[in-house]
C-alpha cells in the first residue's frame, strides 16, 4: 500500500486516472440506487393499481349479485308517513274569548291561528302511511304488530276549550292495527286487526315484503283520556336473519280530556259544553272505563300468541302491562 502511494505520488496521470474512477463508482452507486427507487416506486404503483382493479371487480361481482348487495344494506326498508290533516284540537281556553260567535271560516282559521302558536293537542287517532322494501332479492318479514314508544305522560290539568270538524273519510288499506294508550311511559302494542270482520288477525305470523314491494298500513290509536302522550311510532322487522326496530322519526303529542270542555265543530257558531268526540264512551261510566282497560290487556294478549316475533328478540322484555 505504501508503494502505490508513493508510485500516485511520483505520477500524477495515475493520480487523476485513479480519482476519476472514484467519481464514476460513485455516480454509478447513486445511479443505481435510483433505479432501484424508481422500481421500487413502480412496483408499489403497480401493487396498488392490481389493489384497485381487484376492488373494482369485486365491487362489480356485488353489483351484478343481488343476495351480496343484500348483505351490504343496513335498513332495508323505507318508513314514509305524511303529514296528516289535523281534524281537531284542545288548548288553553284562555288564549281565546269562548263566548265570542264564529263563523265556519272564523273558527277553523282561529283553529290554525293556535296550531301555528304550537300550543295545543291533539286526538287524531289515525296515522296512514305506507312501508316498501328497498332489498333486491330477501324478503323482509314485518312483525303482525305496530309498537308505539309512550317516552312521556302528562296528566291534563289546565283548563281546556276545543275545536273539532271531523273531517274524516273512508280509506282503502290493506294492513289495519289498532291500539290504546294508557298512562305508562314504556312500549305499547297495537296488533293487526280485521276490520271487515272485527277482531284481531290470528292467521297471519308476519307480513312479507318482496324487494320492491309497498304495503299501505293505516294505524288507529285510542287515548286513556286526562292524559298528554308523547310518542313515536315503530316497526319490528327481520331481514337476513337479522331482527331490528325502526321508529318514524316523527313524534306525537296527543290526548283527550276526560271532563267535558267548551268545543265548537263543524256547523257550530258557539262553543258548547260537551264530551270530546274522541271519546268512545261516557268516561265517567265506570262500566265503560272497565270496558276500555280489558282492550288494552288483550292487546297484550295477541302480542304474546305471536309465534314468530316478539320483543325479546331485539332486547326488550315486553310491552308495558296495566295496572291491575
Amino acid at each position: 500500500m505504501k508503494k502505490f502511494i508513493e508510485m500516485c505520488g511520483r505520477h500524477p496521470f495515475a493520480t487523476g486516472l485513479f480519482a476519476l474512477l472514484g467519481i464514476a463508482g460513485l455516480y454509478l452507486s447513486i445511479h443505481g440506487f435510483m433505479v432501484d427507487r424508481a422500481e421500487s416506486k413502480q412496483t408499489t404503483e403497480d401493487i396498488i393499481s392490481i389493489s384497485d382493479s381487484l376492488s373494482k371487480l369485486n365491487e362489480n361481482v356485488i353489483l351484478s349479485d343481488p343476495e351480496l348487495k343484500d348483505k351490504k344494506i343496513k335498513v332495508p326498508i323505507y318508513f314514509d308517513m305524511p303529514n296528516s290533516y289535523i281534524d281537531n284540537i284542545v288548548f288553553n281556553a284562555s288564549l281565546i274569548d269562548i263566548n265570542k260567535e264564529m263563523t265556519y271560516q272564523e273558527a277553523e282559521s282561529t283553529m290554525h291561528n293556535i296550531m301555528d302558536t304550537k300550543d295545543y293537542s291533539t286526538s287524531n287517532p289515525l296515522y296512514a302511511f305506507s312501508v316498501s322494501s328497498i332489498a333486491n332479492k330477501n324478503f323482509v318479514q314485518i312483525a303482525p304488530y305496530l309498537l308505539i314508544d309512550v317516552f312521556k305522560v302528562e296528566k291534563i290539568s289546565e283548563q281546556l276549550a276545543g275545536f273539532y270538524f271531523g273531517e274524516r273519510g273512508g280509506s282503502a288499506v290493506l294492513r289495519e292495527f289498532n291500539g290504546t294508550l294508557f298512562p305508562k311511559e314504556g312500549i305499547h302494542i297495537a296488533p293487526m286487526i280485521n276490520s271487515m270482520k272485527g277482531g284481531y288477525v290470528e292467521n297471519v305470523d308476519y307480513i312479507s315484503l318482496e324487494p320492491g314491494e309497498i304495503e299501505e298500513f293505516l294505524l288507529q290509536l285510542n287515548f286513556l283520556p286526562n292524559y298528554y302522550y308523547d310518542f313515536k311510532i315503530g316497526i319490528q322487522i327481520k331481514f337476513n336473519g337479522v331482527s331490528s326496530i325502526y321508529w318514524h322519526t316523527e313524534k306525537f303529542h296527543r290526548g283527550v280530556p276526560m271532563d267535558k270542555i267548551p268545543m265548537i265543530g263543524f256547523g257550530d257558531k258557539k262553543f258548547k259544553t260537551k264530551y270530546h268526540p274522541d271519546i268512545e264512551w261516557e268516561v265517567s261510566s265506570n262500566e265503560n272505563m272497565k270496558h276500555l282497560i280489558e282492550r288494552i290487556k288483550k292487546d297484550n294478549i295477541a302480542y304474546r300468541r305471536s309465534r314468530v316475533f316478539n320483543l325479546s328478540m331485539v332486547d326488550i322484555d315486553g310491552p308495558v302491562e296495566i295496572d291491575k
